[in-house]
């Protein structure tokens, strides 16, 4: 049970925002080290480059990055906007599966009280 490896439908809310990372040996350690936690990717599943599966061109594709310990995160796309099956514009009225969102947001809670 939880997200991990999967693709997440999430919606994205920035305008300007979007992560830096000094050089592609910097962004190398993050992604070695298992610091990148979420990357923006096309439905295939492979990081995207390009706008609009990458809507801030993000370097790596980088959509989440941890620190160290992995216990803060910091990400650019929006679960909270994504808890109710009516948010998302595919989905009619009540209809289907917990959200994306939702389901993250729970494998947070699951994470945390372990």
């Amino acid at each position: 049970e939880g997200v991990r490896g999967r693709l997440l439908s999430l919606p994205v809310a920035h305008g300007e925002g979007r992560f830096l990372v000094h050089g592609k040996k910097a962004l190398g350690q993050l992604e070695s080290s298992g610091q990148v936690a979420f990357n923006y990717a096309d439905e295939t599943g492979r990081p995207a480059s390009s706008f609009p599966e990458n809507p801030n061109g993000s370097p790596g594709a980088v959509a989440g990055v941890t620190n160290e310990e992995g216990n803060v995160l910091g990400m650019m796309p929006h679960p909270e906007r994504f808890l109710f099956s009516w948010n998302h514009p595919a989905c009619a009225r009540g209809a289907g599966e917990p959200p994306d969102g939702l389901e993250l947001i729970r494998s947070f809670v699951r994470a945390a009280s372990r």
